[in-house]
């Protein structure tokens, strides 16, 4: 009996430290999967010029990155609804590391896109249309609406 429940608790040890690993760049709320990594300089680079390109882009580029996203071993990635974003957003700004302010959940803060340069915008698309515009959520403003589908914003993934 003894040997059963050492084996028990190995298999719960060793099943939770990997599944530790596995959430990794995950945050997961209300039983939702958020992708929350850090943004990159060449992100902040796409959306200084223009370009659509990593997690920066137009609304029909934010729906092909997360249908195309494989992250911790999940490939069934999507955009969030407007109501599923929302819930990131907070009334009062919160301060990250660098110094930047945004209205987000402090588990997001540290992985914000940098407020410097040309255009400080932290505005992230949605999967809630009204043609042809997209709903977004603001966080450094905390606002939200629909804006034109071809304007360039952030890309935040769920499953």
């Amino acid at each position: 009996m003894k040997k059963i429940i050492l084996l028990i608790l190995l298999f719960l040890f060793v099943g939770c430290s990997s599944t530790k690993n596995k959430i990794k760049d995950i945050t997961i709320i209300n039983g939702l999967m958020y992708q929350n990594q850090p943004f990159t300089s060449q992100d902040k680079n796409n959306y200084e010029n223009g370009k659509s390109s990593g997690r920066v882009g137009n609304w029909k580029r934010a729906k092909d990155y997360c249908s195309n996203l494989t992250l911790t071993d999940y490939s069934d990635w999507r955009l969030p609804t407007n109501i599923e974003l929302k819930k990131l957003l907070t009334k009062n700004k919160n301060r990250n590391s660098h110094g930047y302010y945004y209205n987000i959940n402090k588990k997001f803060l540290e992985n914000m896109p940098p407020l410097n340069g040309k255009y400080k915008g932290a505005s992230f698309w949605s999967a809630t249309e009204n043609l042809p515009f997209a709903w977004i959520v603001s966080f450094i403003g905390g606002y939200d609406g629909f804006l034109s589908k071809r304007d360039r914003y952030y890309t935040l993934c769920v499953r």
